[in-house]
């Protein structure tokens, strides 16, 4: 059983070693091949000197993400995921707050990154390396990455997340989507962000599925890869769910084979849901989390009947409760908040 999030990588290369693991428009690359790559990159961390550190990871999906993340989890480093939409402030004082002196990013990003700081760049190939069992990192309470949350009084808080904390969540995941080899899963979250970091990148690649990295969100060039690459799991946030829905009014419908539609990250709209069910002919489903959590809490499982406008049950080792403004827990049928 996997206590590092690298080894949720290294047991699917054992398992599914020619299954397609990345999918991007020049080819794919193979669970044995993500494999070499996060080895060869964990390599390359510990030759730089940088493992054991907190590393900043500025990057959108691009196929070398997977391949850089793990590499520097199994070097023992952890990582500081950083939105590419932040500005050159947010970065800068993320950077500070967690003491980071390098960065992994590519060329277009280089900007955002402070003057001092270290850079690694990684626009091209993605050496590879046969190196054995180079896991710093053994224990599952070892920080793995730092997400920064929403702002609270104008400063947004480090969310520090172990290997225990993403290994838990992705194993829940795969089990409330039902996720399976042959999924092959669009991944247009960031994977910077805890919602689509567990649900595009860390379940489908646990369970062997195929993952589709789309570099940022366009309703169109989504639609187009719905036809395409003919994806089996979507997720995203209402926003993108409507933007597609106004898309898809407006041109063809494409020919899709989706399963599996997921939402989160903010309050989903009944019409929106039922409406997307009337166009594309699978419910979508909607779960509620937060990044401290890792991120996902509950959820409309798919082996069980969906229920537009609730959040579903909660994940295994999950509890929750409806409290009052006092704390206290409210009787079935009253008002209060989900702690």
């Amino acid at each position: 059983m996997a206590e590092t999030v690298p080894e949720l990588i290294t047991e699917a290369a054992g398992r599914f070693p020619e299954r397609e693991a990345i999918r991007h428009g020049t080819g794919a690359i193979s669970s044995r091949q993500l494999e070499a790559q996060v080895a060869g990159f964990a390599a390359r961390t510990g030759a730089l000197g940088i493992a054991k550190q907190r590393v900043g990871l500025l990057l959108p999906n691009l196929p070398g993400f997977p391949a850089a993340l793990y590499g520097l989890l199994r070097a023992g480093a952890s990582t500081v995921l950083l939105n590419p939409l932040y500005s050159r402030r947010e970065v800068g004082e993320y950077l500070a707050d967690c003491g980071v002196r390098t960065v992994v990013t590519v060329n277009a990003l280089q900007q955002l990154i402070p003057e001092g700081t270290r850079r690694l760049l990684i626009d091209g190939p993605i050496a590879s390396e046969d190196t054995g069992d180079t896991d710093a990192a053994k224990q599952d309470d070892d920080e793995a990455v730092v997400i920064y949350t929403s702002a609270v009084a104008g400063w947004a808080r480090g969310a520090r997340l172990s290997h225990g904390n993403l290994i838990a969540n992705a194993e829940s995941a795969v089990e409330a989507m039902q996720l399976v080899p042959e999924d092959r899963v669009l991944a247009a979250l960031p994977w910077s962000h805890a919602f689509g970091l567990t649900v595009t990148l860390n379940a489908p690649l646990a369970v062997g599925a195929a993952v589709i990295p789309v570099d940022r969100f366009n309703p169109l060039r989504v639609l187009e890869l719905f036809e395409s690459e003919q994806p089996t799991v979507f997720c995203g946030v209402p926003a993108m769910y409507l933007a597609l829905l106004t898309a898809a009014e407006r041109r063809r419908m494409p020919r899709h084979k989706l399963r599996v539609a997921i939402c989160g990250g903010a309050p989903l709209p009944v019409a929106v849901a039922h409406r997307w069910e009337e166009v594309f002919g699978l419910p979508l489903r909607e779960g509620y989390g937060l990044t401290e959590a890792a991120p996902v809490c509950l959820f409309n499982r798919v082996d069980r009947p969906n229920h537009p406008g609730t959040m579903g049950v909660p994940f295994p080792r999950v509890q929750v409760s409806v409290r009052d403004t006092t704390g206290e827990p409210v009787a079935n049928g009253e008002v209060g908040e989900l702690c």
